[in-house]
């Protein structure tokens, strides 16, 4: 049976978006504008939950949360606030008032609808409780009961290597981590018998690593017999598991679950390739032959990313669409690739937001790797998860957990190139194996801490080592949490999506600047760094633009401090629209702005700042006493390498041409010294 939502917002464009994403989830949802109707519906009809908006027609949504305690306390609660408040109103709200969520604008379009999932499921009766966890539970079982037969296959393989090699210490410890890693996966997988006798092969497999040579050779008999234990045991589970493997094609795989795939909008009036057989990550096309149906698609779903032709003769009307598009509630950071026979000015595009551009005719292959990469520099989009096990399948058995909620998820079996995944990647949280060839998890983990850039990364340890000692060397190397396998489904759920909830309030207000919605001077300092590192290794250009808007101290003396506060705010809004989803953005201070720009020229880039700056300058605003009044910015521009070996540098020839552009009138964007194209 549907669940029932009253959903009290006066502010209509965020309740359409909350509604459209809740009905997707199955919901029933009822809105209304005003405090009084909301109370009125509440007396007439039952609702399940009720999401209050920051501001109603008539009343404030804390306001109307107080009114509504007076008449009744059974009803669920979920507040909807524009602004951030002080701790003890939160505390007030979820302890005396019985709010159960506080979300905060702009809301996560793909984690919203799982938020709302746990307001529900912390209500749940034990008996619901038990069968969502036996769900789970199965789905793990039926397929492990898939993978185990191979796993067995490899670790006879390795133990006859060990048997007809023992003196070969490699062997042995490869047959041991199989082992070991059987134990954890069986465990998790519900197929407790195999786990227990794996246990028992890792323990032999441990007493001849350890012994001599001749020693060895006589414990291979306790080896094989533990082997032929853990056969025995996969004979019987696999035939219990049989009885219902005709249940996985339901049950298991985050492929076949809608909400794990990516959903990229297309807006083309030719046929899309299939991308099946291209895709390791599961596609949703939401294919539109034109700019209308777009934007009907757009209004009703959460998107990853944007493919849009514009062809030639009409690629204006379309760069257009990006605007329209990025203008929704949520869309703020949505990634676009353009498809075209050959775009002659790239710096308009780029202005639109294109990442990628792509040639006809269009290629399934293409296609498929441009999607990957727009869902990776997503910001604010599907939650990343980066499991790094040198166990393939239990990361497997992990990411179907984790794909049926919604988030994308990415394996790693050799820690030694984490960091050039983490930066093509950006995860917002790792799941990360304790015992691993090479190098621990510990290790790993200790090196992430190390790192200016992924010193706040969530880091959830998932290993079979589960004593008081191995807990205190996880926290040690710098680990937020640790599960021990085996692990419930459940319960990693709820770890995984309190610790992302966490990870993302903490940087919102650690990172982002209120008035601008942009990143803060500290943090635009390290995603600076961070571009620059990548550059370097790599070998690829950046460049960098710091934008000073003109005569502020007039506008704010003569025009009010509010009006002030509006331009610069309206200017942060222009930034995060305009431009790529891995284009940095950042107040650097008062009314400077700065931008990064990966892989791009100031050649490039100086067009796109221009159009801008055209935009900011065609635009009215309102003073405090009624006044009307437009403004410009002045803008200095450097670039990787040719400006600059690094970040100070490069800062300091933008400021210098920032000062160039003040002193030649304003209103302009310097990307070159005078002397470099002979004029003043």
């Amino acid at each position: 049976m549907s669940r029932s939502i009253l959903l009290a917002d006066g502010d209509q464009p965020a309740a359409k978006l909350v509604s459209t994403l809740l009905a997707q989830k199955g919901y029933v949802v009822r809105g209304c504008t005003g405090g009084k109707q909301a109370l009125d519906l509440i007396a007439q009809e039952k609702f399940d939950l009720v999401i209050v908006g920051e501001q109603l027609d008539d009343i404030d949504g804390i306001g109307w949360i107080d009114k509504l305690r007076r008449e009744t306390t059974e009803l669920r609660l979920v507040l909807i606030s524009n602004t951030w408040r002080d701790a003890g109103i939160y505390q007030q709200l979820r302890r005396e008032f019985g709010v159960s969520l506080i979300v905060h604008r702009p809301l996560n379009k793909l984690l919203f609808p799982s938020q709302i999932d746990n307001v529900f499921d912390d209500h749940l009766l034990k008996d619901d409780r038990a069968a969502l966890e036996e769900q789970g539970a199965l789905g793990l079982k039926i397929k492990f009961h898939q993978i185990l037969p191979r796993r067995l296959e490899i670790l006879q393989q390795a133990l006859d290597a060990v048997q007809a090699r023992p003196e070969e210490v490699a062997l042995v410890k490869e047959a041991k981590r199989l082992a070991h890693n059987m134990k954890g996966t069986s465990r998790s997988s519900g197929f407790e018998l195999v786990g227990d006798a794996a246990e028992q092969l890792e323990q032999a497999m441990a007493q001849v690593q350890q012994a001599e040579l001749e020693g060895r050779r006589q414990l291979l008999d306790a080896v094989a017999a533990a082997w032929t234990q853990v056969q025995n045991s996969a004979k019987r589970e696999l035939k219990d598991a049989g009885t219902i493997a005709h249940m996985a094609d339901e049950l298991v795989g985050a492929q076949s679950f809608d909400s794990a795939s990516l959903r990229v909008l297309i807006v083309s009036p030719e046929a899309i390739p299939d991308l099946k057989q291209f895709s390791d990550i599961p596609i949703t096309i939401l294919s539109a032959p034109d700019e209308v149906q777009a934007m009907e698609i757009a209004t009703k779903n959460a998107l990853d990313a944007a493919v849009i032709d514009v062809g030639n003769e009409h690629a204006k009307r379309f760069i257009k669409l990006t605007r329209d598009l990025r203008g929704l509630p949520g869309n703020e950071t949505l990634p676009f690739a353009f498809i075209s026979d050959g775009l002659n000015d790239l710096s308009e595009t780029t202005h639109a937001g294109a990442a990628l551009y792509l040639n006809k005719p269009l290629k399934a292959a293409s296609l498929s790797e441009a999607v990957s990469f727009l869902a990776s520099v997503r910001e604010g989009g599907r939650p990343r998860i980066l499991i790094v096990d040198d166990d393939d399948d239990f990361s497997q058995l992990i990411a179907a957990t984790l794909g049926r909620d919604g988030m994308m998820v990415r394996s790693l079996e050799q820690p030694s190139n984490i960091l050039s995944v983490l930066d093509e990647y950006v995860p917002d949280l790792v799941l990360l194996d304790v015992n691993m060839p090479m190098v621990s998890g510990f290790e790993v983990c200790r090196m992430l801490r190390a790192s200016g850039r992924w010193q706040d990364l969530p880091v959830i340890f998932l290993t079979a080592e589960s004593g008081l000692d191995a807990r205190l060397s996880a926290f040690e190397a710098g680990g937020d949490d640790y599960l021990p396998k085996p692990v419930s489904a459940t319960e990693l759920l709820m770890r995984v999506r309190v610790r992302l909830e966490r990870a993302r309030l903490l940087k919102e207000r650690a990172d982002k600047d209120v008035l601008t919605g942009l990143m803060i001077r500290r943090a635009i300092v390290e995603v600076l760094q961070g571009i620059h590192d990548e550059a370097q290794r790599h070998r690829f250009t950046y460049c960098i633009a710091l934008i000073d808007v003109d005569h502020f101290k007039k506008v704010n003396d003569t025009y009010g401090h509010i009006a002030g506060d509006r331009v610069l705010a309206h200017l942060g809004q222009l930034l995060r629209q305009r431009f790529r989803a891995q284009d940095a953005r950042g107040r650097w201070g008062g009314e400077e702005f700065i931008l990064a720009f990966r892989h791009e020229s100031t050649d490039t880039i100086k067009g796109s700042v221009e159009r801008v700056l055209a935009e900011l300058r065609a635009h009215v605003f309102d003073g405090d006493h009624g006044e009307r009044f437009d403004v410009t910015f002045s803008c200095g521009m450097a670039g990787y390498p040719g400006d600059g070996p690094d970040p100070d540098h490069l800062l300091l020839v933008a400021d210098r041409r920032l000062y160039l552009a003040k002193e030649s009138g304003r209103n302009r964007v310097v990307s070159v010294d005078p002397v470099e194209t002979g004029c003043a």
